[in-house]
């Protein structure tokens, strides 16, 4: 079996007991997905014990014109595929050892939240949400690998982070068995810079378009900072109802995601304020709301309307942004908003404007009402 130099970088980090994951980054034609599957054709065909290993990807036919076809091309090319060993339908190729793989999309959330696995490979993980990926993981009981074209920044690039993952970049040149013309037709795209640095170099591309570009993740909250309080962006049916925690010190700014949720009501809120202790501290809201603010006030809640003026959405992103921005781990909905949410494009002009889109922005929303009252509040004059 011919093995790529992605293939070694990738064994000696999964054999290490004491490593978890394992997050293949890479540009194009770097070998990222067929050394995945060679690993573990080669993992189940020598176990001693059976193993469950699932393949996942963001949609079915990503599926199957992806992994399952390599795997069927990589077995089928060591003329070892057993075509009786492959279920179809249910995607299975199951060893005469009994260890199985299985590839599913994550479109179906009865195979996110379904039985547990030994090993888990996330398929272009770019494109799968942190919570999916949340899910699949405490499910998982032994290793985790994902691998990525790193477009823009993501979970990906946070989630594999401390002693127990690994982080392997590759590029074509650890492929040697592109051809001459694969080569040159992934070298001709040099003059591209943010093509070139992800699909070329492996590196994570350029933020084009969000509206928070960089922010730092974290494992707890400060307990020592000069102003605090809450931000609370109502919503219901379509809408989450998104509070976060907002602290500040210097021009430091660190935010928790307290709550994310559909159809709450504002007693609802309120208990869920009066039963964390959180009641005591000022709750900013969006000022559009006026009888839920009212309603919060009589159950005791210090909720107050924020203040919007003019240009209120660009003016409050402008204010967030002269702090450096630190988001706990834990706040997987709020770090999917941050790398979500993007300017509006003029696509006549191939530039973005200065306004942002009216999406993947409930908690941000939050962080805007209540920054805006810590600088009115605490911020010298």
């Amino acid at each position: 079996m011919n093995v790529t130099y992605t293939f070694e970088k990738l064994l000696a980090a999964f054999v290490d007991p004491k490593i978890r994951g394992v997050a293949l980054k890479g540009g194009t034609r770097s070998g990222k997905t067929w050394a995945v599957l060679q690993l573990f054709h080669i993992l189940c065909t020598n176990s001693e014990k059976p193993l469950i290993i699932s393949c996942v990807a963001a949609t079915l036919p990503m599926v199957k014109r992806g992994m399952q076809r390599d795997f069927k091309t990589m077995l089928v090319t060591e003329c070892v595929w057993d075509e009786n060993a492959f279920n179809k339908s249910e995607g299975t190729y199951t060893y005469p050892n009994g260890c199985m793989i299985e590839f599913f999309s994550v479109d179906n959330s009865s195979k996110v939240h379904g039985p547990a696995r030994d090993i888990l490979f996330v398929n272009e993980a770019q494109g799968i949400p942190r919570e999916i990926f949340r899910q699949l993981d405490i499910r998982t009981r032994k290793k985790v690998v994902i691998d990525f074209n790193p477009v823009r920044k993501f979970w990906g690039e946070t989630e594999f982070v401390g002693d127990r993952y690994v982080t392997i970049r590759s590029t074509y040149k650890d492929n040697p068995y592109l051809t001459k013309e694969q080569v040159g037709a992934i070298e001709k795209n040099r003059d591209d810079a943010n093509w070139w640095r992800v699909y070329g170099e492996g590196e994570t591309g350029g933020v084009e378009g969000n509206v928070y570009p960089t922010y730092e993740v974290i494992e707890d909250m400060p307990e020592t900072y000069t102003g605090r309080c809450l931000g609370l962006d109502f919503g219901f049916v379509n809408d989450p109802t998104a509070i976060v925690d907002i602290r500040f010190h210097g021009w430091d700014l660190y935010v928790d995601l307290l709550c994310y949720e559909t159809g709450l009501l504002n007693s609802h809120i309120a208990d869920y304020l009066t039963g964390n202790m959180l009641n005591k501290l000022i709750t900013v809201c969006d000022n559009a709301e006026q009888k839920s603010i009212v309603e919060l006030q009589q159950r005791r809640i210090k909720a107050i309307p924020c203040v919007k003026g003019k240009g209120s959405v660009a003016g409050g992103i402008a204010q967030v942004k002269q702090f450096k921005l630190h988001v706990t781990k834990r706040s997987v909905k709020l770090l999917d908003e941050l790398d979500n949410y993007k300017w509006i494009k003029d696509e006549s002009t191939d530039t973005y404007t200065n306004e942002a889109i009216d999406a993947w922005n409930h908690a941000l929303d939050a962080l805007r009402y209540g920054v805006d009252y810590l600088i009115r509040r605490y911020r010298p004059k």
